[in-house]
């Protein structure tokens, strides 16, 4: 598109506008020329492109910049940050902790306040230009548009959720420039009212992906307890010639290329996975071209399904305690901005301290720490990136998930997640959300989720304490042991959200909690 000016405060505005030309939601593909290429390792994939590094950086307050789009426009004067960090924590304004609060006056779905931009440009270099290009931005926070060449690439909203953009027809063999604009506010941040240090910027890992003409767009694995199901989506456009193969560790099946292509491995002695015994499978996706590999994905995969029976909680039939923590992806020098190595070292830290599971609160995180909790052996409970707390300055903090207008940018999100991270073995609960109140929205975002895996329980962690009406559990936070009793003639085992908060004092009570546990199934 040569739209060049099509996202403006009218659009950041509208919660309805929620993208332009952003690619649909799918698994995180890594595609390589060799097996066992994964998030962790994606550099070592000659098909992708990472444009992290050093860009040239302006902060504006109030003045915004025309044209910073275009490849000869003067940036000499500017600054320097890296990416993937946020700009708070490179000097650039301050972070904000509202807790309770919007950081902004309340009046969805507008901002009534200063809006500072980020606008971001860096030149790279494209060797050998392929038939496809696909641009992955990881995380952006909060709203942003997307130049490349001086041409209009998309915009997106959902700050802790990837977003991509189809770049094929912009980016040319030499010297390309990308340019990106970055607000700090937008309706966007409605819903995403987290209790932590509020910061803005390009955090996440931002990379192209070029792939050839046929390639793999997106795949789904669903298990029973002894057996994988592969369904394989193909962008493929009729040519001759080309396979594709499917490996379950030793087990290899092939089939010609079709846009869809289906599969089920069938296991004699199924290794199921647990915290206790994480088993991970080796899946390997090969597209072939007159037997010439064009690309391979490469996943761990594993066989968890979970389901209330009775007053227990169950993993792969057999009841669990979860022993869990509340996880922010946090860094003291970059913010949200985390390291793999950190991820990996927080992740060991939780099972080492007999920990047995990790609330994404109160987003999406970075793919790593999936592939780390499943290798490692931690249930994640994966949640959408919503949170309207600061909604119950009207008295309801579900006003938003009440409200039908807002239901497209609840749906979205929730969609996204459930898509993005569908093949995930370690997650064995989908949440809706953190204090967003209770509301149709939510309730018809449920009824997807539980459509969409029927293998794993869904929490909405702002229903009815002790009879919800959708989950199949009760829930409770920071309740004390008298108030635990209270729970006991539900019918439903109890779900702990949040129960023992340490944030500048000691957490007090945890021997009592744990005794109390044990002694009650």
């Amino acid at each position: 598109m040569n739209i060049t000016n099509i996202i403006g405060n009218k659009q950041i505005q509208d919660q309805n506008f929620l993208h332009c030309n952003r690619l649909p939601a799918r698994s995180v593909l890594i595609p390589a020329t060799e097996r066992d290429v994964y998030y962790r390792n994606k550099e070592k994939s000659s098909l992708l492109q990472s444009l992290n590094g050093t860009y040239k950086f302006k902060y504006c307050i109030s003045d915004e910049v025309p044209n910073f789009y275009n490849e000869d426009f003067d940036i000499s004067e500017w600054d320097e940050i890296d990416v993937p960090s946020m700009w708070q924590y490179r000097g650039y304004g301050k972070c904000a902790y509202p807790n309770v609060r919007y950081p902004m006056p309340f009046n969805p779905p507008y901002v009534c306040c200063e809006n500072p931009i980020g606008y971001y440009k860096k030149k790279f270099v494209i060797d050998n230009v392929t038939a496809k290009t696909i641009l992955h931005f990881g995380g952006v926070d909060n709203a942003f548009c997307v130049y490349v060449n001086g041409s209009f690439v998309g915009f997106s909203k959902g700050s802790r959720i990837p977003a991509e953009f189809d770049v094929s027809k912009i980016v040319h063999r030499g010297e390309n420039d990308i340019s990106v604009k970055v607000y700090t506010y937008s309706d966007a941040t409605y819903l995403e009212n987290q209790d932590m240090l509020l910061a803005n910027g390009i955090f996440r890992d931002v990379y192209l992906l070029h792939t050839d003409l046929v390639s793999v767009w997106d795949y789904r694995v669903t298990s029973t307890m002894s057996s994988f199901t592969v369904k394989v989506e193909c962008d493929w456009h009729n040519e001759v010639g080309c396979t594709l193969e499917l490996a379950l560790d030793e087990e290899c099946v092939s089939y010609g290329v079709d846009k869809c292509v289906t599969h089920t491995f069938e296991l004699s002695n199924p290794r199921l996975w647990n915290a206790e015994t994480p088993n991970l499978y080796s899946l390997f996706i090969t597209l072939k071209r007159d037997g010439k590999v064009i690309e391979v994905h490469s996943k761990k995969i594993g066989i968890m399904h979970t389901k209330v029976v009775g007053k227990q909680f169950c993993v792969n039939g057999y009841p669990i305690r979860i022993k869990g923590i509340n996880r922010h992806e946090y860094d003291w020098k970059n913010g949200r901005a985390v390291s793999i190595e950190l991820i990996e070292k927080e992740l060991k830290l939780i099972k080492e301290n007999n920990l047995n599971a990790v609330r994404c609160s109160h987003y999406m995180n970075n793919p790593a720490f999936y592939e780390i909790a499943s290798e490692i052996g931690l249930y994640v409970m994966e949640e959408a990136d919503i949170e309207t707390h600061g909604a119950e300055v009207t008295g309801d903090q579900g006003y938003l998930s009440k409200d039908a207008s807002w239901f497209n940018a609840y749906f979205d999100r929730v969609s996204r997640m459930v898509q993005i991270n569908k093949n995930e073995p370690c997650i064995f609960m989908w949440s809706l959300g953190n204090e967003c109140g209770c509301g149709e929205n939510i309730n018809k975002c449920f009824e997807y989720v539980k459509n969409f895996d029927s293998t794993k329980e869904v929490i909405h962690t702002q229903e009815e304490p002790y009879n919800p009406e959708r989950s199949n559990f009760s829930r409770a936070a920071y309740c004390n042991i008298a108030k635990l009793e209270t729970f006991k003639d539900t019918g439903k085992p109890l779900m702990l959200i949040e129960y023992a908060h340490a944030m500048g004092n000691s957490p007090g009570g945890l021997q009592r909690y744990w005794d109390y546990i044990y002694d009650n199934d």
